[in-house]
């Protein structure tokens, strides 16, 4: 989830949940709003969840996808970048 730590949440158990509204600005750039939800734990508890909201950048490149996403969770802020889409 992109508004933690990437080692936050584990377990052998988890679900998770992202939402993406992506709006193109121009031919190479989408402006994108997004909302996760999830949790990882050793038993599957419905009610234990943890979400983050956020806005973000897509950019065509070459070689794929650049995305910048800056997430607010709980109880921190992050700013993520990654390569390529989640889905």
């Amino acid at each position: 989830m992109r508004g933690y730590n990437s080692r936050s949440f584990e377990g052998s158990n988890f679900y998770l949940g992202n939402f993406e509204l992506r709006v193109p600005i121009a031919s190479a750039v989408s402006l994108v709003g997004f909302y996760d939800i999830g949790n990882a734990d050793a038993k599957m508890d419905w009610g234990n969840y943890h979400d983050d909201y956020g806005l973000g950048v897509r950019v065509k490149t070459p070689f794929g996808n650049l995305r910048i996403d800056y997430a607010k969770g709980e109880d921190e802020n992050r700013t993520y970048f990654g390569f390529g889409e989640m889905f």
